[in-house]
């Protein structure tokens, strides 16, 4: 028996040892992808080492020279309306979003850090997270980031109504081909991976941190279900460091996730207030279509499922807290026992930048208002005189 016990401490260190690592080299890739995409922060750490500090401050610029391009980029959009009507409600929000999503990052750079500093310790990738999963997290990270350049070698052949755009804002007809060529795969690849790259590696990163609350959050069910004897006290401050730090989390998750949301959003009006045939021209935009369509509703509804289940696992424990109390009757922990159930009560949760808790019917909440504006305004639209 006790040489059994000997061989099981070793291999259990080890597995969280395993868990620890790759969580790790998770939040490592991650991190990689953004710097990456160029975002960076917009201030300069206090470094002393002079070639750091070099490095630092050439990041900087190509982060402001990026979001200086990217609001050209809106303003060459509107300055054409009249060429590309049909696009120019959605595409504008489209833009307009990725140019506020990537300031936001780079404006909340640092505590972005140390919320992964904070996932990684110890008591979050340690025994209650499963090695399986945090390996197909990571794995969908991958796989969905090299679709980013594979996306960026199919644009080339999508992106020559941004020409056009370039050649009706600045009245002057390209007629180079090499330079047409240069232009769409410059653009190309400032599209997919400047643009749409950083919002997918945010629900990534959004959805492994959604995870491990979970996780964590599934202990207290396991203590409710047990026949010992609880202790409130400790339950009830696990509790609420827990739920302090969801709070927390969402301060500087939750305006990011909005973006995300209307994002998205705009996506849907695009493709369901305009003649697809006037897209669709070619095998390529087809493809294109497709793709981007799959990708982007899959990482929004893996991004606020992965939320809501949060909300339903802090319900689940208010629930099982007030069928214990039926049970219990120990007048010490009393106080502590009531204590939990009232805050339990109050479910923990993420949320789109404070205003609308990410709970399981948000998903098709969104879509659903999202289809009914667009269907309206479109019908408005149609019966102007």
């Amino acid at each position: 028996m006790k040489k059994s016990l000997a061989q099981f401490v070793p291999s259990r260190r080890n597995s969280l040892k395993q868990k620890r690592s790759a969580i790790k080299a998770f939040y490592n890739f991650v991190f990689f992808l953004l710097q990456f995409c160029a975002i960076c922060p917009f201030t300069i750490s206090n470094e002393t080492n002079i070639v750091w500090k070099i490095w630092k401050h050439i990041s900087r610029m190509m982060n402001i020279l990026l979001q200086i391009l990217m609001v050209l980029d809106l303003i060459i959009i509107i300055a054409s309306w009249d060429v590309f009507r049909f696009l120019s409600v959605s595409i504008v929000t489209i833009r307009l979003i990725f140019v506020l999503f990537r300031w936001n990052i780079s404006y909340r750079w640092t505590h972005l850090n140390r919320i992964r500093r904070i996932m990684c310790s110890s008591s979050f990738s340690g025994q209650n997270t499963s090695t399986l999963n945090v390996y197909s997290i990571y794995a969908w990270a991958v796989i969905s980031s090299l679709s980013y350049f594979l996306s960026a070698v199919v644009t080339i052949n999508t992106s020559k109504d941004e020409i056009i755009r370039f050649e009706h804002v600045f009245g002057s007809p390209i007629n180079n081909s090499e330079l047409r060529l240069m232009l769409r795969i410059l653009y190309s690849w400032y599209h997919e991976m400047l643009m749409i790259s950083p919002l997918n590696t945010f629900n990534v990163f959004y959805i492994m941190i959604a995870y491990q609350i979970r996780c964590k959050l599934k202990t207290f069910p396991k203590h409710f279900s047990s026949r010992t004897k609880l202790d409130y006290d400790k339950l009830l401050r696990s509790y609420v460091s827990i739920k302090s730090l969801v709070d927390e989390l969402d301060d500087e998750l939750s305006c990011l996730m909005f973006g995300n949301i209307v994002y998205t959003s705009g996506f849907i009006h695009f493709i369901l207030s305009i003649d697809l045939s006037t897209v669709l021209r070619n095998d390529y935009d087809v493809v294109f279509f497709w793709c981007s369509l799959a990708r982007n509703l899959g990482s929004y509804v893996a991004a606020t499922a992965s939320a809501s289940l949060v909300a339903k696992a802090s319900e689940e424990i208010g629930n099982l807290a007030q069928i214990r109390a039926k049970i219990d009757k120990d007048a010490f922990s009393l106080l502590a026992q009531q204590t939990f159930i009232m805050i339990s009560e109050k479910e923990m949760h993420f949320t789109a930048w404070k205003i609308v808790p990410i709970k399981k019917s948000f998903f098709m909440a969104t879509i659903g208002v999202t289809v009914t504006y667009v269907l309206l305004l479109d019908n408005v639209e149609s019966n102007k005189f």
